[in-house]
C-alpha cells in the first residue's frame, strides 16, 4: 500500500463509493492511484499539488471573503443590502415589501420601497 497524500479539491463532488462530500479547497485522500486519476480528468482534483494529509481539517480560518483579523465581511459584500434584496419576487411579477405588502412589477415596487423610507426618514415617532 502506498503512502496517502492529500489532493486539493478544485470542483466540489460526492465520492461516489463513500458517498462523502467534498467541498473547494478541501483535500481528498486516497492511496488508489485510478481512482486519483479518475478524479483529475473529470477535474473534481488539482493535477500537480499533492500535499501530506493533516491531522486535523478543521482550521481556525474563517469563512472565505472574510477578513482573519477582523471576522468582518469586505465591503461590498452580503452584509450591504440593496433596494432590491428588501424585495421579496413572490411570483406572477409581485414583489412583497419590507412592511408586507405586495405590489405589482418590479418598478413599481421600488417606487413603492422609496416611498417607505422617505415616510420612515419623515415620521420617525410615528411607530409611537
Amino acid at each position: 500500500m502506498s503512502k496517502q497524500l492529500a489532493h486539493a479539491v478544485i470542483r466540489a463532488f460526492q465520492d461516489k463509493y463513500t458517498l462523502r462530500h467534498y467541498a473547494v479547497g478541501s483535500a481528498y485522500q486516497n492511496d488508489d492511484d485510478d481512482r486519483i486519476a479518475e478524479l483529475q480528468s473529470l477535474g473534481f482534483l488539482a493535477c500537480s499539488e499533492e500535499t501530506e494529509p493533516t491531522q486535523d481539517e478543521d482550521t481556525d480560518d474563517p469563512a472565505p471573503g472574510l477578513d482573519k483579523d477582523s471576522q468582518d465581511p469586505p465591503a461590498g459584500s452580503p452584509g450591504d443590502t440593496t433596494d432590491e434584496d428588501r424585495l421579496k419576487h413572490v411570483g406572477g411579477g409581485y414583489f412583497l415589501l419590507p412592511n408586507g405588502e405586495k405590489v405589482r412589477g418590479k418598478d413599481e415596487a421600488l417606487e413603492a420601497l422609496k416611498a417607505l423610507d422617505e415616510a420612515a426618514k419623515v415620521s420617525p415617532d410615528a411607530a409611537e
